[in-house]
């Protein structure tokens, strides 16, 4: 099953977008290749960050190793990317809004 076009643009609009937008510093990395590196995802276009985030997880590649398109993984191969993704982000101390919103709404909850 390919991902709808509803959760691409949730993928974009949420995860790149943030990212994107609100990143504001160097990130550290583990590459497979070169260890721990140092990126500055806010020199990149939104289409490099999503590149590169295919490249440094375990999203799938085709028998060339090239990752491939949204269009053609399945929403498990996604939902994984994502998390992943999150994963990341958060051990270089960055909260995705998304998640932040989720909290705070969590956390009033509990008050309520």
């Amino acid at each position: 099953m390919k991902i709808s076009s509803n959760f691409n643009r949730l993928f974009w609009g949420t995860i790149i977008n943030d990212i994107k937008q609100n990143l504001d510093y160097p990130i550290e990395l583990n590459h497979k290749v070169f260890g721990y590196i140092k990126v500055d995802m806010r020199r990149l276009s939104k289409d490099s960050i999503h590149q590169l985030l295919k490249q440094l997880t375990n999203f799938p590649k085709d028998e060339n190793f090239k990752a491939k398109s949204l269009t053609e993984v399945s929403n498990k191969d996604l939902v994984n990317h994502i998390e992943l993704i999150k994963v990341m982000m958060n051990q270089n101390g960055f909260v995705f809004r998304a998640d932040e919103e989720e909290w705070n709404r969590l956390i009033n909850e509990c008050k309520g």
